[in-house]
Order: C-alpha cells, then structure tokens, then sequence
C-alpha cells in the first residue's frame, strides 16, 4: 500500500539522497576530526586571564599559591598546544606557522617565569630556527637575550614585544627590559597598569568560573536529589516512573528520514552553496570578511535555513493536517520555567563530564564551532547583538521544531520513547558538523529531549536551549573582553 503523500517518484530519489547526505555528514566530521579544536583557543584565553590575575596584589595570599598553579597550568596546556599545531602544520598555509611560533614565543616566557630558563631558550631557538628573517625570529633573540646569561639587550626590542606579544606575556618580559636597562619610572608605571589588569582580569573569573561552578553544584545537588528519590520512591519518583506514551504518529519512517534527508540537503546546499554563491554574486565577498559582515552573513544564512527548514515541514506535513493538537505545542505550562531551569542545571555537570571525556579521546583534535573564535575576538556591539539573536533566540526555536517538534515524537511509531530520545539527540549532534562536539551535544540533545517528553511542549526545550546557548555566549563575550 502506497502512503499518503509520498509520490512514487520521490521513491526512488530519497535512497540516492540519502547516501548523498550521508557522504556529506561523514566528510564534514573527517575534515573536523583533521582540524584542532576550536576550543583551544578558548582555553588558551582562559589561561592568559588566569595568568593576568595571578599577579594580583588584592590580597596578600593570591599570588602566593595561585601563581604557581596556573604557571603550571599554562605551561601544560601551551604544551598541549604546541604539539596539535606542530601535527597540523600545513606547509602552504604560513598563517599556521606564525600561530604555532606565537604559541612558542609565549610557551617560553611562561617556562622562563618557572625558573626552565634553559627550557625556555631552546623553545624560542625553534621560533629563530623556523623564521631567522622574521619579526617573529628576531623578538625570540630579544628574548633570549633578556634571559640570557649575561643578558643581551637587542635594539628595537620593546617595539618587537608590543608587537608580538600581549597580556601578561608582555608585561613580564617588558618588566624584565625596563629592570635590566634600570628605566624605574616605566617600571612603576607597568606595575601599575599589570594590577589594573589583573584586578579586571580576577573580575572577570569571578563570572567566567564562579557562575559555572555555582551551576554544577546545584545541577549534581539537582541529580543527587533525583536518584535520592528514585531509591526512596521507586515508581513513584521522576525517574521512576514509567516510560511516557508516545505520540500518535500519522505519518511512517519514510516520510521521516523524507524531512529529515531534505532538512540536511537544504543545510548544506544553502550553507555551502546557494547563499556563498548569491553573495559573491551581489558583490558583498570582501564586506563578508568583516567582523560586522560575517555576522549578517551568519544572519541571512540561518533565516534563509529557517525558511527552507519550515517549507519542508509544511510541504511534507500537508497532506496530515489537521494534526493533533500535541504536535509542535507551543502552549506555555506552569511547570515550563522549572523543567527548563532544572534542565539546565542538570546539563551542566553533565554536559562538562562529556567534554572532559571528549577533550581526554581527542587530545586536542575535532573542529568545532567555527564562530566561536569570532565571538572571542569582537567588540563591537552590532556583532554581538546579531549573535545574540541567532544563538539565544533562533536557534533554539528552530533546533527544537524540528529535533524535538518533529524527530523525536515521530520516532517513536517505531521505536520506545527512550530510543527516540538517543537517536534524536545523536541527530542533533551530527547537525552541527564536529567531531569535538558530537558527544557533549548529544548528551545535551537526550537532556532536552528527556525535558520534552516529561513537558509534552516545547517551550521547555526551547528556553532550556536558549539558556544554555546564553550562558556560552556570555562566557565567550567575559573571555574575549578586554583580551
């Protein structure tokens, strides 16, 4: 028997397009998986502000057994660093060495500042080695010189480090000149401006780490809590309960993996090629590359998603209408605010267990979020107010219409709830293109799901989502401040 509303026609092309995304999926995540993680510049950020608050004079005791830690730290993961773009080098790209020489020129004053002084020479030595010609190679030799025994003092040197180098790392070896050439005044006045620093630096902590950790506590207390109930209330309890019912599905598999394999085909058509191609096109590629015109670009290109994602839903769904009234429920409960706060305290522990498996397999490796550096990097609050709007509002809508309105409820016709959870939060993983991604993502797609099975609307989802997505906002917009 023929369903309704899948022309024979279509038949025969979803196979071939199936296998068409398929290859896409498998060659976008094989090309994350060759590339370093976006995170990593994230935690190099990280790591220079906690290396600017280190010197902090607030309180007496700081300093005194933060230092050290965080020199540590530092050291290891510019370590870490080192080695993933020493394997990602690419020889026609010279804008991934002079990234791996920076890493290498700031490795070396971080070992210098722990007393690895005949570590830190050799470190820059690589930096001479590799660019002899260079400002790069010529302010490690001002380096060298300023640890050298005796020290050397090369001309141009503190043009060299302005240029080369920022934070913390150029206070340090500029402190290390101006002592060394006996200059007091600018002496003082760099100690002045590094607790300025410093003090803004220990603000900012204070929101990047203390917000996060006062999340994680409430989220396990939240969990804890849960399974307390569970052992005490057995079926009674949240989780205890039984499996809910699934929904009453009109429509088979086949027009499922239909929405889906043409969702994916708009995503990468759009993405990669219509809206690249009608920008080239009105003339806009050298405006694109823009801080301002990247964010528009990001703009246009997800509504343009948003408007093919809908069509496809509409134009699949059609022949069903009416469709019961639980389907894409936007009705707002009383209990939405809670399961989408307690969703999100939840995801926290959760989701930061997933990225430290992730960050121990992958060792530095996978891709990710393209964007991420660009939110990092920006001030300007256009940029920030476009961003905002894609990833606080319009991605959760839409994200949820479609893997929680749409995937998860139609997957369980033919598979239990639970199932329906996994494999719609593993979609929603694969959609977003990274390997460094796939397992955080998919525990916080079964999270969201689990909330929107327990709910049975989809606002819950959609606020958890936008919560989550503003809480990475604003801590990418606290880590690139300043910076």
């Amino acid at each position: 028997m023929t369903e309704v509303g899948i022309p024979r026609w279509r038949r025969l092309g979803l196979p071939l397009l199936t296998l068409v995304v398929a290859a896409l999926l498998g060659l976008s995540l094989l090309n994350s998986w060759q590339q370093p993680q976006t995170q990593n510049l994230l935690q190099l950020r990280a790591v220079d502000l906690q290396l600017q608050a280190s010197v902090w004079q607030g309180q007496a005791t700081f300093p005194q057994w933060f230092s050290q830690s965080t020199l540590a730290q530092a050291e290891q993961i510019y370590q870490r660093q080192q080695q993933v773009g020493q394997k990602a080098l690419d020889p026609t790209e010279p804008e991934q060495l002079v990234q791996l020489l920076g890493v290498n020129l700031r490795l070396g004053v971080i070992q210098a500042e722990r007393g690895e002084v005949a570590q830190a020479q050799r470190t820059w030595q690589e930096v001479v080695q590799r660019q002899p010609e260079g400002t790069l190679g010529q302010t490690a030799q001002v380096l060298q010189g300023l640890w050298g025994e005796p020290a050397l003092i090369y001309p141009d040197a503190e043009v060299l480090l302005a240029e080369h180098l920022s934070g913390w790392f150029e206070q340090v070896a500029l402190l290390r000149l101006y002592r060394l050439q006996q200059r007091q005044a600018e002496e003082m006045a760099l100690l002045e401006e590094q607790q300025e620093w410093a003090a803004d630096a220990v603000n900012r902590l204070v929101v990047l780490v203390g917000l996060p950790v006062v999340g994680g506590i409430l989220g396990t207390i939240l969990l804890l809590g849960l399974g307390v109930q569970w052992l005490l209330r057995g079926r009674q309890s949240l989780l205890g309960r039984g499996e809910p019912p699934g929904w009453s599905v009109p429509w088979g598999l086949e027009v499922v993996l239909q929405v889906m394999v043409l969702w994916f085909v708009a995503f990468f058509g759009l993405g990669q090629v219509g809206v690249p191609l009608l920008v080239r096109l009105l003339g806009g590629g050298g405006w694109v590359q823009t801080s301002l015109g990247k964010a528009v670009y990001v703009l246009v290109n997800y509504t343009t998603l948003i408007a093919a994602g809908v069509g496809i839903l509409v134009a699949n769904l059609r022949s069903y209408q009416p469709l019961d009234s639980h389907w894409f429920d936007l009705r707002m409960r009383g209990r939405t605010w809670v399961w989408a706060v307690g969703g999100y305290l939840a995801a926290q522990p959760l989701v930061f267990v997933a990225s430290w498996v992730n960050q121990s397999l992958l060792q530095g490796r996978g891709g990710g979020n393209p964007l991420l550096p660009l939110l990092v990097q920006t001030q300007d609050p256009w940029v920030v107010a476009i961003f905002a709007l894609v990833i606080v509002v319009l991605a959760p809508l839409f994200e949820e219409t479609i893997f929680r309105g749409f995937l998860l409820p139609s997957l369980t016709r033919n598979l239990p709830v639970a199932v329906a959870v996994v494999v719609s939060g593993l979609v929603f993983a694969l959609a977003h293109l990274s390997v460094a991604d796939l397992l955080p993502l998919t525990v916080l797609g079964i999270l969201l799901g689990f909330v929107y099975t327990r709910e049975r609307g989809l606002w819950a989802p959609i606020v958890l989502h936008s919560l989550w997505n503003g809480g990475s906002l604003v801590a990418l917009l606290v880590l690139g401040h300043g910076g």
